[in-house]
């Protein structure tokens, strides 16, 4: 079960069929390790964008992308080469220069959903997706 007292941060958005439990995405870990059956909130793609083509549908679906880095742009228009702050969100997919980027041209209209993982408070208003792939790793 969701323990808040150790994650009041997360919310609870997962259910463990399994348990008949609700859970956030840490705490099903070990539910996941132990083979049960886990509700991981699919309702979460009626809020998603749709695919724009083919290509963007396998990427969505975890084909194998290459990406060519110096022809790269953030949403802005920085390139993503040369940025020490770009990164990919392991969430959404997209690349950005910077955490404010992401914010505004992805986050804020409704493309990454990572936000909605987590309790609004001033510890979590600052979450801007999963930056967490740089380009320069």
């Amino acid at each position: 079960m969701h323990d808040q007292s150790k994650h009041p941060n997360l919310k609870a958005l997962e259910e463990c069929s399994s348990c008949r439990i609700g859970m956030c995405y840490v705490c099903a870990n070990d539910h996941a390790d132990n083979h049960h059956t886990i509700d991981w909130g699919f309702d979460i793609f009626n809020d998603m964008e749709a695919p724009r083509n083919k290509l963007n549908e396998q990427f969505n679906e975890g084909y194998r992308a290459t990406v060519d880095l110096l022809r790269l742009k953030c949403p802005c228009g920085n390139p993503i080469v040369g940025i020490k702050s770009s990164t990919f969100c392991a969430a959404c997919g997209t690349a950005t220069c910077s955490a404010e980027c992401h914010d505004k041209y992805v986050q804020s209209q409704g493309k990454c959903l990572f936000i909605r993982n987590f309790v609004q408070n001033e510890e979590t208003q600052n979450i801007q997706g999963l930056r967490s792939i740089m380009w320069i790793n």
